[in-house]
């Protein structure tokens, strides 16, 4: 498991990222839909049995257990999620912690951000006077945290943030230098939530790049439709409803979020996130003007049908050495 989350031990990643990969292979899903009918397949000939030999009441209770199964089996298939069931407290708590107490430390996972203490070093103007072509902003530090522990912005030449708060300590000067370059490519990294399907109109409308109009946010975030598609684990929180921002979604998206569903990023291993996220930014640079809406968001692939996070369904073979 291990060594498959990490692709051999080349590639760093999260506990998130394992505890999914613990679900794929130590959690049965079990399909509700078929297990359901077969049941009524069977209580069904059972009461029309116990009916000939003059039992009329267990005729008749094996009869709505037969409806029951049915009906259970019809709405479980219409809603194919794969859930997760252990939570992530539980799958830290009775694996991982016993793990590292047992064998130490995982090969391969990303520690837990320690806090930094003491000033922050003022930026020399030398530094500022450079700027990136290219950013990315993650909804979660952590995927963050995975993309440069897997110096994929070093391959990429570009800027690595995350909305809510990485890095702390140079968030400042980097910020100042993006800022700068009126030509800057922005691209949003997402879990398929309302929260982080907003992450790219929140960049025009805080304080991260409301001023820059002429630069573009690309959406490269994980939509409901990957996650549908991809059969990837998902998770209900409270059902709520969609903002209006978020119209320019599939109308199949909009009813799905608004039922709940949330599906993480970390989904998907390493090697899988960085291919998709590279094939993405390359997408956005053939296609500089495809899927805009009228508030300068680009969703890459949302009307020629490239799913980059839903094309294969579990594969991460074939994703290169290097994506510079």
């Amino acid at each position: 498991m291990i060594s498959a989350v990490s692709s051999g031990g080349t590639l760093q990643f999260s506990e998130r990222q394992l505890w999914f990969e613990f679900h794929r292979r130590k959690v049965p899903q079990v399909n509700m839909r078929v297990t359901m009918f077969v049941l009524a397949g069977v209580c069904v000939p059972t009461a029309i049995v116990l009916a000939a030999v003059g039992s009329p009441a267990f005729a008749a209770l094996a009869t709505l257990g037969a409806i029951g199964c049915g009906v259970r089996g019809a709405l479980t298939s219409a809603s194919p999620q794969r859930l997760v069931r252990i939570s992530f407290e539980a799958f830290h708590d009775l694996y991982v912690a016993t793990w590292v107490h047992t064998h130490g430390k995982i090969a391969g996972m990303l520690d837990e951000p320690k806090p930094r203490t003491g000033a922050t070093s003022p930026a020399s103007a030398d530094l500022l006077n450079y700027s990136f072509d290219r950013a990315i902003v993650t909804d979660d530090q952590e995927l963050a945290r995975v993309l440069v522990a897997n110096n994929f912005h070093f391959e990429n030449n570009c800027a690595i943030l995350s909305y809510d708060g990485y890095p702390a300590h140079n968030r400042t000067t980097i910020m100042t230098m993006l800022r700068k370059n009126p030509t800057l490519n922005v691209f949003t990294v997402h879990a398929a939530s309302i929260k982080g399907c907003m992450l790219p109109h929140m960049m025009r409308t805080s304080d991260w790049f409301a001023d820059c109009p002429d630069m573009r946010i690309i959406d490269l975030g994980l939509r409901p439709k990957h996650a549908i598609k991809g059969k990837m684990f998902s998770s209900v929180p409270e059902r709520t409803g969609v903002p209006p921002t978020l119209a320019a979604l599939e109308p199949d998206e909009v009813k799905w979020l608004e039922t709940g569903y949330k599906c993480e990023i970390f989904n998907m291993r390493s090697a899988r996130l960085l291919k998709s996220i590279y094939k993405g930014m390359n997408a956005a640079r053939l296609r500089d003007s495809a899927g805009s809406s009228d508030d300068g968001v680009v969703y890459v692939g949302s009307n020629s049908g490239g799913d980059y996070w839903g094309d294969t369904s579990s594969s991460d073979l074939g994703a290169p050495d290097s994506f510079g």
